[in-house]
């Protein structure tokens, strides 16, 4: 899925309380409740575009119902895709945390093409988890 689905509403909206012509910050969700299953030590990715700077959150929620599933993840840029995918150090434009389970973070990025880049930690069982990303704009 592409935010240039959730960019079309950008300019949607009101005014807002801060008078005409400024328009507060929206969310603009690009991922909701998005179920993924991985195979362990496998890769996922999420791609998605921002049209302008915003604030970037996400959540990814462990499914598993046998035993907490763990993985790393960050966003990365497009340009590092080729290195993440081939598993050659990259460089991240969030903080990376590795070997982790249920876990939120945010933060600021530029415009410009990103990917959520996620790697199972587990040995054995497939990663089970769901997502949550979304831009505040």
């Amino acid at each position: 899925m592409s935010f240039c689905v959730v960019a079309a509403v950008a300019g949607c909206g009101g005014g807002g309380s801060g008078g005409p012509g400024v328009n507060s910050p929206t969310v603009h969700p690009i991922f909701t409740n998005e179920p993924q299953q991985i195979a362990a030590g496998q890769a996922f990715e999420a791609p998605f575009s921002l049209p302008v700077a915003a604030t970037v959150s996400y959540t990814i929620t462990n499914r598993s119902t046998t035993s907490p599933d763990h993985w790393t993840v960050s966003i990365i840029d497009s340009s590092e895709l080729p290195f993440f995918e081939n598993g050659q150090p990259y460089q991240s434009v969030s903080p990376v945390h590795d070997n982790v389970s249920t876990i939120s973070d945010q933060g600021p990025l530029d415009a410009g093409d990103y990917v959520l880049a996620l790697v199972c930690d587990n040995l054995i069982e497939d990663c089970q988890f769901s997502l949550d990303l979304s831009a505040t704009f």
